[in-house]
């Protein structure tokens, strides 16, 4: 009697302990909002990855993309590098699709995303792929993500807290 007892008090202090490892994980993330990206980013653009890097034999782990849509910060057709990450929060852009939007603040010679991987933003299609945001849905319509960009980068820099400090053109 008391083995199944101990039993079962074992089990229950096994499940408080996972449930409060499982609670400590979920709140060590923590989700962005849209308004927080664009005020703290020196860049917010659309950007479409080069699958080549012609700069590999100097700098063969940061990835080059071309900026197709710029909200902040940057010229269409300029070119950015993107610094190499090795934490956990980083995103892997050498192996994500081919376009998507990025909140990024510059980091000596490339740039780096705001909030790790949730200041990248992927696009599918006509998607846009917005699970790490609070208040969003997990997907949504890529032309409903780009108004609500918009608006956010001009509101907040019309309250003076996100004044663009990075230029980027095709010349650089």
């Amino acid at each position: 009697m008391w083995q199944v007892r101990i039993h079962q008090l074992v089990k229950i202090i096994l499940a408080i302990a996972t449930f409060a490892w499982a609670c400590e994980c979920a709140a060590s993330y923590r989700f962005v909002t849209l308004e927080e990206l664009a005020r703290d980013s020196e860049i917010v653009v659309m950007v479409k990855q080069e699958r080549k890097n012609t700069e590999a034999p100097r700098m063969p782990d940061k990835s080059q993309h071309v900026i197709v849509r710029a909200f902040k910060g940057g010229s269409v057709g300029a070119e950015i590098l993107m610094c190499p990450q090795r934490d956990s929060e980083a995103y892997d852009f050498t192996d994500g699709p081919a376009l998507f939007v990025l909140f990024a603040k510059k980091n000596g010679q490339c740039f780096q995303p705001i909030a790790g991987r949730r200041g990248v933003v992927e696009i599918e299609g006509e998607q846009a792929y917005t699970v790490n945001f609070l208040d969003e849905p997990n997907w949504q319509a890529l032309s409903d993500f780009i108004q609500k960009t918009e608006k956010e980068v001009l509101r907040t820099s019309k309250k003076g807290k996100a004044k663009a400090k990075t230029k980027i053109s095709p010349t650089n």
